[in-house]
């Protein structure tokens, strides 16, 4: 149910899971999406160029290489910030990359949970580690699951 800006979300039945899933989800335009093929969602062109709200917005994106952001002249806080331009290089978890990226100037901005990579990079001049604290998600589900 849409009233304004509020949406409501009824279920048949209890899903202790509903809160964390749809946190994850952005507000999507509807008039970019809503005659896109659910199905085909993934696919569609809106996703070659996303609205968003930020201060940065896609310039480029080549799939499984980088996407580069520029700022975005309409936000909102225009007197912010010295950064015009950002590159974007996909990177899993335990990339094996990481330290070699920051050595030879690839990397400006990293985030890593394994403590060796921290740290090689923390040892190069170039290089500032900052420890930052991570909030885990930590779920307790009691009685999510119908009695045996």
């Amino acid at each position: 149910v849409i009233d304004g800006r509020k949406i409501t979300f009824k279920f048949a039945t209890v899903d202790p899971n509903a809160l964390l899933t749809f946190s994850q989800w952005p507000p999507l335009p509807k008039h970019l999406l809503e005659d896109t093929d659910p199905v085909q969602a993934q696919r569609a062109a809106y996703w070659q160029a996303p609205v968003g709200s930020g201060p940065f917005k896609v310039e480029e994106v080549r799939m499984n290489n980088y996407s580069t952001y520029v700022r975005w002249e309409g936000y909102w806080d225009q007197g912010t910030g010295n950064i015009e331009r950002i590159q974007l290089y996909p990177s899993g978890e335990s990339d094996p990359s990481f330290v070699i990226n920051a050595q030879s100037g690839l990397l400006d901005f990293g985030f890593t949970k394994n403590v060796a990579e921290s740290i090689a990079v923390e040892k190069m001049d170039h290089m500032t580690v900052h420890p930052i604290d991570i909030r885990y998600t930590r779920l307790f589900y009691p009685n999510k699951f119908p009695r045996e």
